[in-house]
């Protein structure tokens, strides 16, 4: 059985292993051998050990054998790119689709998603796989850098990034001065209501959607919850508390915590074990914000009384 996990420490030797083996067996058909021997002085365990600290590390097993291995993280410091290293896979496993694999999942990883570009470093001998997978000659240079590599790229996301910043930007121009008067008056408690009631009609947009198989509804009315969170951001931003930046790093953090066996070397059996590991992790967030709780009650009670007069209001 093939499996992809994060790397942990005690992997460094036989990573190590791999990558040598690799780059002495594969790589010196494009390469000159002394070359890839000089270069493999660099794969020590240590070496392996210092790039994971940095990185998100992912091996790949055989029968608990290391066969594969590749890395994902940020691109010279940067938040919004990030860079892929130490793709490599046994040569007697190469051609089976590990490197895809190895591909598909280093694309899953939280590095990858928040990037607007990604940079991988290839070599000749990877050359036509990852031009398979996507990537492209970075600025169109189809020449060897001084490392004898290739910089390649993948800027993702463009279309969807430039929509939700449109929306950003929009948002904006109606909290501005010259903006709309009433988005201008709106604060965080003033939108309480426009937020149940909005909640309340994605609900029914998936009712609809599931009974009718007509989807128009339900992206319609995910559009105005959205419209809820960023207007929220804008008015914290504008207070100086916190940017719609902060809110999505802060959630993509949690999903990354609370799900140890998707980013993590935990191990479940079924989602009962993930419902568990949840809720254990939730409890310990928590310690030092019980006063939290004490607000949930009269919330859920104002979150009623506001579907309430929603009702009435549609004459419901």
């Amino acid at each position: 059985m093939i499996q992809i996990r994060r790397f942990t420490e005690t992997d460094a030797q036989a990573v190590s292993e791999l990558i040598i083996k690799t780059l002495l067996t594969t790589n010196t058909k494009d390469y000159p051998v002394e070359e890839m021997e000089e270069l493999a002085q660099k794969q020590q365990p240590l070496n392996v050990l210092e790039r994971a600290s940095w990185t998100h590390y992912y091996v790949v097993e055989a029968e608990n054998i290391i066969i594969g291995c590749g890395a994902i993280g940020p691109y010279w410091g940067k938040e919004d790119e990030s860079s892929l290293f130490s793709i490599f896979v046994h040569p007697d496993y190469q051609g089976c689709g590990i490197g895809r694999m190895i591909m598909e999942t280093l694309e899953k990883d939280p590095y990858f998603l928040r990037a607007k570009r990604v940079e991988i470093p290839a070599s000749i001998t990877g050359l036509n796989f990852y031009l398979k997978m996507g990537y492209d000659f970075k600025n169109g240079n189809k020449e060897l850098d001084d490392e004898h590599l290739y910089r390649l790229e993948k800027v993702r996301g463009q279309n969807i990034m430039n929509s939700f910043d449109e929306l950003k930007e929009t948002v904006r121009r109606l909290r501005a001065e010259d903006g709309c008067p009433w988005d201008r008056e709106q604060t965080h408690g003033s939108l309480k209501a426009p937020v149940i009631e909005e909640a309340a009609e994605v609900i029914c947009g998936v009712n609809i959607f599931e009974q009718t198989g007509n989807p128009e509804n339900l992206k319609e009315e995910l559009g105005d919850l959205m419209l809820q969170v960023v207007m929220q951001a804008q008015i914290a931003e504008e207070e100086g508390i916190f940017t719609l930046d902060d809110v999505i790093r802060g959630i993509t953090e949690k999903m990354i915590r609370r799900h140890p066996h998707v980013f993590g070397n935990a191990k479940v059996k079924d989602s009962g074990e993930v419902l568990a590991n949840w809720e254990e992790i939730k409890k310990q967030e928590k310690i030092g914000k019980e006063d939290d709780r004490s607000f949930l009650g009269e919330a859920f009670d104002e979150a009623e009384d506001l579907i309430g007069r929603a009702r009435r209001r549609k004459g419901l």
